[in-house]
């Protein structure tokens, strides 16, 4: 399936239906607007910034993966951009074993500040 027919934002969630994470399409939000969107929730502290406005790559010549981490209420969160010129950027739990009630948070606010026209 083309980027282009995926849907903005898919939820991933666990076998309960509790939120677990989202995946934000690439056609629709970069790593750089997702990152901005994202430091505007009041508490987001960001760990790691991306490399650079050019960190969409999703590997520099480095061979550091593009990603950002932030925390929020007391968890470690990140933004990874794990393939953005065919896959999506994945929002959840820095530690993928864990889910924290907080990214339902963290999801309304990027619908609602990026995806309020679609």
């Amino acid at each position: 399936m083309a980027a282009e027919d995926k849907k903005p934002i898919r939820h991933i969630k666990k076998q309960d239906g509790t939120l677990h994470a989202f995946e934000v399409n690439c056609s629709h939000a970069g790593m750089n607007v997702l990152c901005n969107c994202v430091s505007k929730i009041p508490g987001v502290v960001f760990t790691k910034q991306p490399r650079s406005p050019w960190s969409y790559f999703s590997w520099g010549s480095d061979g550091v993966e593009a990603c950002a981490e932030f925390s929020y209420k007391g968890h470690e969160f990140v933004i990874d951009g794990e393939d953005p010129w065919h896959g999506d950027y994945w929002i959840g739990a820095k530690d993928a074993k864990f889910s924290y009630p907080e990214i339902t948070e963290i999801l309304k606010h990027v619908e609602a500040e990026i995806f309020h026209q679609l």
